[in-house]
């Protein structure tokens, strides 16, 4: 009996180490690709207002008012390079408890390869878009997921 009790346990406590890396693979990435379909909705739109909800920061030029067309211009280029963009191209996540990188495989010949990485803070409750990396480099592959992550 006491031995049933010691493997319970200690199915318990593995379980409960490794439930968190495994909530965080799974419903992570679809709350971040959701708010990034909210954030390239809003920049589309010119919704300043929506976009800061699904914003980790704004940029300088969105935030002050004077510079609203040039903010504006920020939103299409955004939406411009991002829009097609497909979920199922960004296989891999990592986490940490700051927030969310999800990126794609190398694309591309081996001299021009490219990766696309987005980057999700954790803020107000849920994942913001922090940012949006290109990396050219599979020598620098770690750095480049590295920089990711300190956008927020």
């Amino acid at each position: 009996m006491k031995r049933n009790i010691a493997i319970a346990v200690s199915l318990v406590v593995v379980f409960g180490f490794f439930y968190k890396d495994f909530i965080n693979q799974v419903f992570a990435p679809n709350e971040a690709w959701a708010s990034f379909q909210g954030y390239l909705g809003a920049a589309r739109d010119h919704d300043l207002e929506a976009l800061s909800k699904f914003s980790y920061r704004l940029s300088p030029a969105c935030q002050d008012q004077s510079r609203r067309q040039e903010c504006e211009g920020l939103m299409s280029g955004i939406y411009d390079v991002a829009k097609d963009f497909k979920r199922e191209d960004f296989k891999y996540v990592e986490t940490n408890e700051r927030g969310v990188i999800l990126y794609t495989d190398y694309m591309g010949e081996e001299e021009n390869a490219l990766r696309v990485i987005l980057s999700f803070g954790k803020k107000e409750g849920g994942l913001k878009l922090a940012g949006v990396k290109f990396c050219f480099s599979k020598e620098a592959d770690q750095q480049c997921r590295q920089e990711a992550f300190s956008s927020f």
